[in-house]
């Protein structure tokens, strides 16, 4: 019995397959590069399968060769700057081969291993959606573990909540009272921050002292202003508008010794957090 391979099938599987296991490897680890690489990184491996399958004998067909050709196309999808390095090749790489291992097994349940374009849809979903179960199960296990707390704020009878990071590296102090420091995003103050405090924000007048004073004026506030120093990369001299709230909770604790520092930018890529604490004093 004859049978026919057409290249452009074999070629076509592959590509489709191998760019869904760069998708998963750049959800899994979180990367930020450029998602048009990642097609040329499949492109890349499944060429080189294509002409390996009609130059190479058969005994070297299989799964290993699908090991072999995937790394350069591994490597071609992550060229951002921020994701080179021998490290970083090496734990994508070993990403790749377990999500191609995973995915092979849930095209084996879905159909046939030499999947229709539907099996491999319905298996890259049951992948994607298996990842964001394992990304919550291990949120919730790292909030367990203290890693994360629950904050919530009062001002004048309103109340805003916020997931913080806790950073014990983080040693930020208000110079008046030495009282510790949360920073918290702008957006998840909105519910207790008076107009005239948010318009500071609106007008892009962070850095004007005078037009600060007045709108915590204006919002009948100026007891409570605070201003925060605190340094970080490209920025030793920044400054921090805060606030001293009316009370405080950390993971339902009631505490009276810590100043609100409101951030404009995003604490967390992902939204994971909206705040950032230090170690509190006992």
């Amino acid at each position: 019995m004859t049978i026919y391979i057409y290249a452009e099938i074999v070629f076509l599987i592959n590509f489709a397959i191998n760019t869904v296991i760069m998708l998963l490897v750049k959800v899994l680890c979180r990367h930020h590069g450029k998602w048009w690489l990642l097609p040329i990184g499949g492109a890349a491996s499944a060429l080189l399968y294509t002409i390996a399958l009609f130059i190479l004998p058969y005994s070297f067909l299989g799964m290993p060769l699908s090991f072999v050709v995937l790394a350069p196309g591994v490597w071609l999808a992550f060229l951002s700057k921020s994701e080179r390095g021998i490290k970083r090749f090496a734990i994508n790489l070993a990403i790749s081969y377990i999500c191609s291992f995973a995915l092979s097994g849930i095209v084996l349940v879905v159909g046939d291993f030499y999947a229709t374009l539907l099996n491999l849809i319905i298996a890259t979903a049951i992948a994607l959606a298996i990842i964001q179960v394992a990304k919550k199960y291990i949120a919730t296990k790292a909030l367990d573990k203290k890693t994360f707390c629950q904050v919530r704020v009062s001002l004048e009878g309103k109340e805003a909540s916020a997931i913080a990071l806790i950073d014990t590296g983080m040693n930020l102090k208000e110079p008046l009272g030495q009282k510790n420091v949360i920073i918290i995003e702008i957006s998840a103050l909105e519910g207790v921050l008076p107009k005239e405090i948010k318009e500071i924000y609106i007008s892009n007048k962070q850095d004007d002292l005078d037009y600060i004073a007045k709108s915590f004026e204006e919002a009948n506030m100026q007891s409570r202003i605070r201003m925060v120093p605190f340094r970080s990369i490209g920025n030793n001299n920044g400054v921090l508008i805060g606030f001293r709230p009316d009370d405080i909770w950390v993971d339902k604790v009631h505490r009276n010794d810590i100043v609100v520092a409101i951030c404009d930018f995003d604490l967390s890529e992902d939204g994971e957090y909206k705040a950032l604490l230090g170690a509190l004093d006992t």
